[in-house]
């Protein structure tokens, strides 16, 4: 699953690359074409760079937990509330 979500977010980055090419912006056809695929992936690359985001901040929160320091252990508490809000 995660290999198909990295295929569409390299995909993303190809057509926005794309689409900031002068000679596809000048053939209006292949520029709308890009736009729509664009569109299309959009929600689904938002969504999958949300999801290795916090499990980025997770796994930093999941880190603070196991310090011996309860200060440092209180950190996290709020990190990982945030991060479900």
């Amino acid at each position: 699953m995660f290999e198909k979500l990295q295929e569409i977010e390299r995909r993303f980055a190809e057509i926005e690359k794309l689409m900031a090419d002068p000679s596809v912006v000048q053939d209006r056809d292949a520029y709308q074409k890009y736009s729509r695929e664009h569109a299309d992936l959009s929600p689904i690359v938002e969504t999958f760079r949300r999801y290795k985001k916090i499990c980025e901040e997770m796994e930093k929160s999941r880190d603070l937990l196991e310090d011996s320091d309860p200060e440092i252990k209180a950190l996290a508490i709020p990190m990982i509330t945030r991060m479900f809000l």
